[in-house]
């Protein structure tokens, strides 16, 4: 009797991402309390930069995305060489 393999732990790549989504999600909800603080232009300048780095992060997020491997390509080609 084969027992399944244990699933894999989290990876660089998907702790990478979820830092990224909480330093998002803070960047996003922090200009209200900027606003209260530093009323004027230096809350512009800080939604400004916010954005700038949140819409930057998207294309973090997506360069870390889980890309299929090859040999999981293979998987999918039985002997014949057609799909299953």
């Amino acid at each position: 009797m084969s027992h399944p393999a244990p699933a894999p732990g989290p990876t660089a790549r998907s702790r990478a991402r979820v830092v990224i989504l909480v330093v998002d999600f803070v960047l996003v909800l922090f200009p209200p309390l900027q606003w209260a603080i530093a009323p004027g232009p230096a809350s512009l300048w800080y939604y400004v930069l916010a954005c700038t780095l949140v819409t930057l992060s998207l294309f973090v997020l997506w360069a870390l995305r889980d890309r299929p491997t090859f040999a999981s390509l293979d998987d999918d080609v039985d002997a014949e060489g057609g799909t299953r």
